[in-house]
């Protein structure tokens, strides 16, 4: 587990999504499972998905670097206001939707 302070104000990246405050709080599970079990990995999932649901309710917010599937609906709420910021930004510089994961076909080329 992972638990450390990030002073808000130090995180400048346009894009970079992040609740309001001026101390925040990094947390991440990192676990492992067998390679060959696929009921494992999928409850770990299952698991990730009811943590980020949990955090969510209580105004976090994800660095989506992590092993939790989002649908379109969820990068828009991920990215709230600044949904159409993103997704311009995206269609510019990644326009075959190569870089990362995350939205996806949504953002194709128009």
């Amino acid at each position: 587990m992972l638990l450390y302070p990030l002073v808000s104000a130090r995180l400048r990246a346009p894009l970079f999504r992040r609740p309001p405050g001026r101390l925040l709080w990094v947390f991440a599970l990192l676990r492992t499972a067998p390679p060959d079990s696929h009921g494992t990995a999928a409850r770990m999932v299952a698991a990730n998905r009811a943590a980020y649901d949990l955090a969510r309710a209580a105004g976090a917010v994800a660095y989506p670097v992590n092993a939790l599937p989002l649908s379109a609906a969820d990068w828009r709420d991920h990215h709230g206001t600044g949904w159409q910021s993103f997704a311009d930004a995206k269609r510019r510089f990644d326009p075959h939707l190569v870089l990362g994961r995350g939205p996806g076909p949504e953002l194709a080329p128009r």
